[in-house]
């Protein structure tokens, strides 16, 4: 059986899906073997129960960042791409999906820290939501959040691009499995962009 709990998916017909425990499946194989029966269906349980409070939404709390107040958002899309270009720097678009918590905790975990210092690291950051069809902000011609997620066949969030104009410039990186891994990944996207793009680090 395979569990995957690090990624929500965009269907053909543009509606939200966690992809994560199949129920039936599992329940279909607990039941190949009497003899498991009663310890397969204890793990699926314990399986169960864990995922759903996982994926529980939390209140709002007062004074929480709202969506797009930790890494920019559409409203910065067309200035930070007007600095990317004219300093030579890759653009990290952070794709990400309302309610989904992996991307809440992406966003808290790794990248608010590589926002609070795109300056020292010569990148920019901007998040956009992938069910955002609200034109952005400055953009000639008008495109939303969706219709570049579509453009870069972004389906699954949370997903981190790099591009140097339209160009993709590193190998993107797609869900958000373990915090103790990713922040190695992130380092190497960045690193790999920077190279591929001849940026120059800002002076200081």
């Amino acid at each position: 059986m395979t569990i995957c709990m690090n990624a929500h998916i965009v269907n053909r017909r543009g509606l939200s899906e966690f992809r994560s425990v199949s129920r039936f499946s599992l329940i279909s194989a607990a039941m190949h073997s009497p003899a498991r029966r009663h310890i397969l269906a204890g793990i699926l349980l314990a399986a169960l129960a864990g995922l759903d409070g996982f994926l529980a939404r939390k209140p709002a709390m007062a004074g929480e960042p709202q969506p797009h107040a930790l890494l920019g958002g559409p409203a910065e899309y067309a200035g930070e791409q007007r600095i990317a270009m004219e300093r030579g720097q890759p653009l990290l678009l952070f794709f990400s999906l309302t309610g989904c918590a992996f991307c809440e905790a992406l966003r808290a975990d790794q990248l608010r820290h590589v926002h609070a210092q795109r300056e020292r690291l010569g990148i920019r950051v901007i998040e956009l939501r992938m069910d955002d069809d609200r034109p952005i902000p400055g953009l000639e011609p008008a495109r939303s959040p969706k219709q570049i997620a579509g453009a870069l066949r972004v389906r699954v969030s949370p997903t981190v691009v790099f591009l140097d104009g339209e160009r993709e410039v590193a190998e993107r990186l797609v869900g958000y499995t373990s915090r103790d891994f990713y922040g190695a990944y992130l380092d190497a996207g960045i690193a790999s962009a920077r190279a591929a793009t001849g940026e120059r680090r800002p002076p200081g």
